[in-house]
This record gives C-alpha cells, structure tokens and sequence, in this order.
C-alpha cells in the first residue's frame, strides 16, 4: 500500500487473509458480542497484556488527534504499517473489512466503509501484538504487548492522564448502566473497591 491508502477487504477473503491475526489477538466472536451485557472478560486473547480504555468508539479514536497519533507509533514500532479494521457486530462478523495506511485521511475514509464506526470493531495489525475493541457503547478498549503498550501509553500522555480522561469522561458523558461501568473499570484496574 501507498503512504495514504485504503483498500476493502472482501468478506470470502477475510479468514484467509487475517483469520490467523485476528484469532490471535481476540477472543471469538461470541464472547466479544457479549461483552457490552456482562464483562467477565477482555476481548484478548492474551490475558496478560496491559490495557487502557478511551472514550469514544472507533470515530473516536480518530477524532482524538493524541491518542490517534500514539496509536499509530506504536503500531509503527511493533512494524505494523498497516491497520486491519473489521466488524464484529452483524452476524456472520467481517462482512465489513478495511486495510488502511496510518495517516488521518485513510483512516477516516476507511471507517466510512461500509457502516464500520456505526458497529463494533476491532483494529489490529499483522504483527499480532495488539488489538482495539470499538464499542458503539462509546469506549475502545486498547490492549498489547508490554513494548506496543509502553509507546502507546507514553505518546498518550502517560497512563494517569489517559486514566484521568477516562474517568472523567465516564462520570460525565457516559450513558452506560453503571454495573457495566464499574465492571469494565474494574477489568482495566481503574476501579478502587
């Protein structure tokens, strides 16, 4: 792909293509569709990874200039040049799939394929060492391994100013039930008991 480039994945191609990826950094398919009623777990595979939430779903994520360009060093670290977005919401999941180069445009022409940011998704890359959970319930759930996190979270701000952010933004504007609320904090270590 070009500096700034988009490119549809089509559904039969998805498996084939970034089945493998996928399968390694999220859990399946019907545990993610459940998280948004009951968060028993986290939608990564690899348990032992760091992760932080941010407000707003996946529209968010490029609408915040920060988080969207400590996103995209971090993926450009771990070597990931390109992000892979996918649905996960209508049934069967990947109906709606996007390969996009890590500049503002792309990013934001790739979410408008389809009906991408108006579902829950998933971003991740090929190097398999992070992932995103967009939910329509307004949160991203942002999770890798210890190298991805650490520039993540540091181009972020640092992990008290994207917590601080978070937590404001949960008492603020967040219409959530708020047993969900404090269980997804609790899941990310942002909830005092």
């Amino acid at each position: 792909m070009s500096k700034s480039e988009v490119g549809v994945i089509p559904e039969t191609e998805f498996d084939s293509k970034f089945g493998l990826a996928y399968a390694s950094v999220f859990v399946d398919e019907s545990q993610l569709a459940s998280l948004d009623r009951s968060v028993r777990t986290t939608p990564f595979v690899n348990k032992a990874w760091e992760t932080v939430l941010v407000p707003y779903g996946l529209y968010g994520i490029i609408t915040n200039a920060t988080e969207f360009k400590a996103l995209e060093r971090a993926a450009l670290e771990v070597g990931d040049e390109v992000a892979i977005i996918t649905d996960i919401e209508p049934i069967p999941p990947h109906r709606y799939s996007v390969l996009t180069t890590w500049d503002e445009q792309s990013f934001e022409a790739a979410c408008d394929t389809g009906f991408l940011k108006h579902v829950d998704s998933v971003l991740f890359g090929r190097s398999m060492g992070w992932g995103a959970f967009c939910a329509t319930d307004d949160y991203s759930w942002i999770g890798g391994h210890a190298g991805f996190m650490q520039v993540f979270i540091a181009e972020a701000g640092g992990i008290t100013v994207l917590r601080d952010r978070f937590l404001s933004f949960a008492s603020d504007e967040w219409q959530v039930d708020s047993a969900f609320r404090d269980a997804l904090l609790e899941r990310v270590g942002w909830l005092a008991r």
